[in-house]
């Protein structure tokens, strides 16, 4: 049980501020948030419950109100020290290579931090993807943006941060799990200096701009370190807290988080850095990455909850971390992301999972998706997949009684048999098609029992007649086709067998490419571009060719012209889960997204 600072009044919950408090200060922030996204001087509430006394004789004009004050703040020199950055590649910045200098100052405990390096602005895939977003962004007011921070705080990028911005600049929630609990976040900005002298006169400029805001500035010194805290009059009033720890700045709302950073630097306590699951996930992560980002999972599992996100405690059980990280090249933008676990902790239909998606695809699959196609998913072993879903369906009884009524009402069972011969690889794939529809698709499933597999589509068939379908029999590219027709007489599905394979098709176009020769997709160059970013281990693909969806899709359908803009460089979108060994407590994937 706790004493609400605001009212006085006891809380049980465990919050640092009761339920009544709570609200009310929740919606003085989203008042100050609003108003200061209105205009580059933050923004001043209506009316206070009393005015703080004046200590000083100064009067007092709070430069951001509530939980937010030390946040907007940190958010502005943030978006300086960051927001320049990307600018000076004209696209989306320099982040590449993160030394993780900053990880070793943060406590054990940080819940989220994220990390990258404005060391390289010269590097030959940020100015190919400067190139590439050129016209994109020349609407953009990102000028005006920088220069309204600058007014605001009175600091200048080139002249005030430039000159002692070192290897890395990283921004770090420690509280991410109390959050949940009505704590305003704690943030972290750090930034490695390379030039103390030049540092700390921007240090000194920072303190200048707040004091001209009418706000006192206290020198503190912890643990022989100097640093400097604005003085707030209520509670409920957050601080902007800066100095310099080690060789790092940092700028944060709490002063506490300053002093645990200290102790931390000093060795007094456990880094981030020498956290088993920080260091796990970095282990999985590629060492020269762009960016990289740390998320505690059992932080997140609180706010899951509590905004009704669909995550809970019990899906997560056995997860620890996860993160990625981002590396920009000549090619394009590639996106490594990774989970860790405990084995011995997961949920055993999860283990199973796992289990079932340890071994490779033969990528034998490939062979059967067109050229051309637009775009395709292919993975393996749907049967074990089937069986996972039928043992979580059994823990949820609201899905299990809407499957159970579906399969009912088609007169099928819901059973292990029903897909117990697609042990092998399958695909769906998007093809171009003609006629009313611009897209045709199909999936196809290897299938060394094609009788069990001819049993169940028939089944299915039968069931669809009895509801008032209606099949006939085609031949199609050579091949028997059970097909049903529109009231027009197009063909709109249909199945058959070739090769070893059940192919199911929408369209006659997709029927068609589904079921005839074609020329492999491993010959288009623009796939095996993506794939070749890809883990060359893995349980199965998606791949999106952008270009040809753009074709498709009339570009007012959908988009505008500014984000048609950002869309047209990208060629292709592709991504792949590596295989996972359950025993190594690491799962990895990658994303690859290739702009030439």
């Amino acid at each position: 049980m706790t004493i609400c600072p605001n009212c006085g009044v006891e809380n049980r919950e465990g919050a640092r501020f009761c339920k009544e408090c709570r609200s009310e200060l929740t919606e003085a922030y989203v008042q100050v948030d609003q108003a200061s996204k209105a205009s580059a001087i933050p923004a001043q509430p209506a009316s206070q419950a009393s005015d703080p006394p004046a200590a000083t004789g100064k009067s007092k004009t709070p430069l951001v109100i509530g939980g937010v004050a030390g946040v907007v703040l940190i958010c502005c020199v943030a978006l300086i020290i960051i927001g320049v950055i990307l600018g000076a590649t004209g696209v989306l910045g320099n982040l590449f290579g993160p030394q993780h200098v900053t990880a070793n100052i943060m406590p054990a405990n940080t819940g989220f931090f994220t990390s990258f390096s404005p060391s390289t602005l010269n590097s030959e895939g940020f100015a190919h993807l400067a190139d590439a977003y050129e016209d994109a962004l020349k609407d953009v007011e990102f000028e005006q943006t920088m220069e309204d921070a600058e007014d605001e705080l009175g600091i200048s990028f080139e002249e005030d941060v430039a000159p002692w911005l070192g290897s890395e600049v990283s921004v770090a929630i420690p509280n991410l799990g109390d959050v949940a609990d009505g704590e305003v976040p704690i943030i972290v900005l750090a930034a490695a200096t390379k030039d103390s002298k030049a540092s700390d006169a921007f240090l000194e400029k920072l303190r200048e701009s707040i004091e001209d805001k009418d706000y006192d500035v206290e020198e503190r010194t912890y643990g022989g370190v100097t640093f400097f805290e604005q003085q707030v009059e209520n509670d409920y009033e957050m601080p902007t807290v800066f100095g310099t720890v080690g060789k790092v700045v940092v700028i944060t709302n709490d002063v506490d988080a300053m002093e645990d950073i200290i102790d931390t630097q000093q060795g007094k306590s456990d880094s981030l850095a020498k956290n088993a699951k920080h260091a796990d996930l970095m282990k999985a992560l590629p060492k020269n990455a762009s960016m990289y980002m740390f998320v505690n999972i059992d932080d997140i599992i609180p706010l899951a909850e509590e905004t009704e996100a669909g995550i809970s405690k019990d899906q997560l059980e056995g997860y620890e971390s996860v993160g990625m990280a981002i590396a920009v090249g000549t090619e394009g933008i590639q996106i490594d992301a990774a989970v860790t676990f405990d084995p011995t902790a997961l949920k055993p239909d999860t283990l199973e999972a796992m289990k079932a998606q340890s071994k490779a695809n033969p990528g034998k699959i490939l062979q059967e998706i067109p050229i051309d196609a637009v775009g395709f998913i292919s993975s393996r072993d749907l049967a074990a997949t089937w069986l996972i879903t039928l043992d979580a369906i059994e823990e949820d009884p609201d899905t299990k009684e809407q499957l159970e009524s579906m399969a009912e009402s088609f007169g099928i069972d819901l059973d292990a048999d029903l897909l117990a011969w697609a042990t092998g690889e399958y695909a769906l794939a998007f093809v171009k098609a003609k006629g009313d529809s611009p897209v045709g698709f199909f999936a196809t499933f290897e299938v060394e029992d094609e009788s069990a597999a001819k049993s169940t589509m028939d089944d299915i068939a039968d069931a669809i007649e009895e509801q008032g379908g209606d099949f006939d029999s085609e031949t199609i590219e050579g091949v028997d086709v059970q097909v049903m027709s529109d009231p027009y007489g197009e063909i709109w599905f249909g199945y058959g067998f070739a090769d070893q394979h059940l192919i199911i098709g929408f369209t006659e176009d997709g029927i068609k490419q589904g079921v005839g020769d074609v020329d492999p997709i491993t010959g288009d160059e623009t796939f095996k571009t993506v794939q070749s970013h890809l883990p060359s281990q893995n349980t199965g693909y998606f791949y999106l060719n952008v270009e040809k969806t753009l074709d498709l899709i009339p570009p007012d359908a959908l988009y505008d012209d500014q984000s048609l803009a950002f869309i047209e460089p990208i060629k292709a979108i592709g991504g792949a889960s590596a295989v996972t060994n359950p025993d190594s407590g690491v799962s990895k994937g990658t994303v690859f997204i290739y702009i030439p």
